[in-house]
């Protein structure tokens, strides 16, 4: 319908005044209405509703353990040590690049790649620990 209007907004100055407005709106909505179609029907993204189902319920299944990933994540880094979270939040949050960082930091890259690599193993063992206490929680 809002595509029908924007339609007949920009061809309103081919709008003969002699006739019925109705009618030519009618002709306009129903080529309008043809195009959406052809454009539909070459769209190979329009999904069955089956399929569409499908998804939703995957998705749903797979979101929640994700949340509580989530959740344990937040706790982690709230968890860690100032230094090291302000660390992870210099090159996670800002858009520098590690090179900057480090040179902020007057450390080499390497040795900042390393620290965050430590410092992502970490968090990826508390996340771990976090998820499989809550699956034994009754």
């Amino acid at each position: 319908m809002q595509e029908i209007s924007l339609a007949l907004w920009k061809k309103f100055s081919q709008f003969n005044p002699d006739t019925e407005f109705l009618k030519w709106a009618y002709v306009v909505a129903r080529y309008e209405l043809l195009m959406f179609r052809r454009r539909k029907a070459r769209d190979r993204h329009i999904f069955h509703e089956d399929l569409l189902e499908l998804l939703a319920e995957e998705y749903t299944e797979k979101a929640e353990p994700l949340q509580d990933e989530r959740h344990a994540l937040s706790k982690c880094l709230t968890a860690l040590p100032v230094p090291d979270h302000k660390l992870l939040m210099t090159c996670y949050s800002k858009d520098m690049k590690i090179n900057e960082v480090a040179h902020r930091l007057g450390r080499t890259s390497t040795s900042l790649y390393k620290k965050l690599n430590r410092l992502r193993e970490a968090l990826l063992q508390c996340i771990d620990r976090a998820t499989r206490s809550q699956l034994t929680q009754p």
